[in-house]
């Protein structure tokens, strides 16, 4: 039975932890989450994830990847396609009464300032494996990666 909610962790200096801050000098950091149990990894679920991020003072690029391998190597990784739920601007209805998602994106970009935010962000799919790609990291602290499906 997967667990209701679990926490990205990043190993750093040997230690793992939920929680990263930058050391606060002019380096530019870049991290990869351990992998977490997706949805397919259970076989049978649907598919659906939701992410939650909370950032503080942070400048950097989160990247949301998943794989379909059950013993994955660096190259099965590939960036995952999030939708913001809270975001009614991306959805459009067709004649068929389909709904068409529009705003999809693959990294979340906080480059421009330091930025201080929680969020969630859903995305779909029969994933075996998540895991979470931090680059361009130049100030800041993710308080926690969590997700839930």
């Amino acid at each position: 039975m997967p667990e209701l909610s679990t926490n990205f962790e990043f190993t750093i200096n040997g230690s793992d932890t939920v929680q990263v801050n930058h050391p606060g000098d002019s380096t530019t950091e870049e991290y990869i989450s351990a992998k977490v149990k997706g949805d397919g990894y259970y076989k049978g679920g649907d598919g659906y994830h939701t992410m939650s991020f909370k950032l503080s003072d942070f400048i950097g690029k989160l990247t949301v990847q998943g794989t379909l391998a059950i013993e994955p190597t660096a190259d099965d990784w590939f960036d995952v396609e999030l939708l913001n739920p809270n975001s009614l601007a991306g959805y459009s209805v067709d004649a068929t009464g389909a709904v068409e998602v529009g705003v999809e994106i693959t990294e979340l970009d906080y480059t421009d300032k330091g930025t201080t935010i929680s969020k969630i962000y859903n995305f779909t799919g029969n994933f075996v494996w998540v895991r979470v790609k931090v680059d361009s990291f130049v100030q800041g602290t993710i308080n926690h990666i969590r997700m839930n499906y």
